[in-house]
């Protein structure tokens, strides 16, 4: 089925663009992983666990971003499949209006309790006030990328995230060395996102200059597209997360940190699957404002990722210890058993995220529900049961196992009549 889906994916008109797409998307994932080889070979585990938690808490306060991002992009591509300009001009400035406010106030709320945050998630206070600056940077970063996205611009949004992997690799090494640590990581993050954000802007000035007088009277139902973007996001982010944060509060740091390379190591098979479910939104989103069929999509682009998956699984699955000792190093062999279990997690998340994402972009919102009660079942369960990595590890797949059920039942029965 894997090879059939291949094959008409090959003969689509889309084709190019997809395996480009992927190939490119697949690389910047290998240069990601790359930067965390890096760092987890020239940090001790606890401090390597220290720059995974602040990633971490990262990840948490911008899930507005995010939501950010799915909203963007669902209405430029619209815009776009139907070669509105105006309006794509104009929700650009709409946008920012809506996003500038929220993200001053999440900052300045991260700078102010600094210092708590760093007690509570054993980090530096200075580490907090730059995460905070950097979500301001995150909130327009999103709102510069989902543009692109939107106009198909695969090819050039790769090449600006291999580009910022590499400025913030040159930069921290530098950093960390000069023996700033995991707040020098987290300081090159935010230098290198800068660089990128300025670039896109050059990229999108044609599209978003001059900015067209008038307001935008168009009408857009934001209410109930954001909320339910939002639960997307709480939930996609948060199950990735909420388990490092955990082990960081309640294991001491070196355990915490091998918690963080087991994390890293797993996290390989989920970002390597779903550079794919990337093309779903803005892809499905523009056949469906047109009313052209769009689960002929989802096939195509849900078997081929579940059969490069399926490789990248079996393979963690029969060689754990070489990959812990190649790729982590002797430090984190303990973990070794616990990564066939983490890997499989990870390939079962990334196939109900291209679930909910097809259904996000389609606007059937039920699926959103179910993310929600998986999301707060997993940090209400790991903050009253943690005895072990094996608990967390082991709860954090039964988890998974029940929302991908759930949703595949919801997929099967509810979406049948979806052309």
């Amino acid at each position: 089925m894997v090879i059939s889906s291949l094959k008409s994916l090959s003969s689509s008109r889309s084709f190019r663009t997809t395996f480009i797409y992927y190939c490119g998307t697949f690389f910047l994932s290998f240069t990601n992983y790359l930067f965390h080889l890096i760092l987890i070979r020239i940090l001790v585990p606890s401090a390597y666990g220290e720059f995974l938690t602040l990633v971490s808490f990262l990840y948490i306060i911008a899930i507005p971003t995010n939501t950010v991002s799915i909203v963007v992009t669902k209405y430029i591509s619209d815009f776009y499949g139907k070669g509105d300009s105006n309006s794509i001009n104009r929700f650009f400035y709409f946008s920012l209006s809506k996003i500038i406010l929220p993200a001053l106030v999440i900052s300045g709320t991260v700078i102010l309790f600094a210092s708590p945050l760093a007690v509570l998630l054993k980090a530096h206070p200075l580490a907090f006030i730059i995460l905070g600056v950097s979500l301001v940077s995150s909130f327009i970063g999103s709102l510069l990328r989902s543009y692109l996205i939107s106009f198909h611009q695969f090819n050039f949004s790769i090449f600006l995230g291999v580009l910022e992997i590499s400025v913030r690799m040159l930069v921290t090494v530098i950093l960390v060395k000069l023996g700033l640590g995991a707040t020098g990581a987290v300081t090159a993050m935010l230098f290198s996102g800068l660089i990128i954000h300025a670039i896109t802007l050059l990229r999108l000035r044609p599209s978003i200059l001059p900015r067209l007088t008038g307001d935008f009277h168009r009408h857009i139902s934001f209410s109930k597209l954001m909320v339910f973007s939002l639960i997307y996001s709480v939930g996609t982010l948060s199950l990735l997360s909420t388990d490092v944060l955990t082990v960081r509060i309640f294991f001491d740091t070196h355990t915490s940190g091998l918690y963080s390379g087991l994390s890293m190591l797993g996290r390989i098979i989920y970002f390597g699957m779903t550079p794919l479910t990337g093309l779903m939104l803005p892809l499905v989103a523009s056949r469906h404002s047109a009313g052209t069929a769009t689960k002929r999509v989802f096939h195509r682009l849900s078997f081929a990722t579940f059969g490069l998956g399926l490789v990248g699984l079996l393979i963690f699955i029969t060689f754990p210890g070489l990959i812990v000792s190649k790729m982590a190093g002797t430090a984190y062999l303990e973990v070794t058993p616990l990564l066939p279990f983490y890997a499989l997690t990870m390939f079962i998340f990334a196939l109900s995220y291209q679930i909910i994402t097809y259904c996000v972009a389609i606007g059937k919102n039920y699926p959103n529900i179910i993310l929600l009660i998986i999301t707060l079942a997993q940090p209400i369960i790991l903050t009253l049961f943690h005895p072990s990595l094996h608990f967390i590890v082991f709860t954090n797949l039964i988890l998974q196992v029940t929302l991908f059920l759930i949703l595949f039942s919801y997929y099967k029965i509810a979406l049948k009549a979806v052309l």
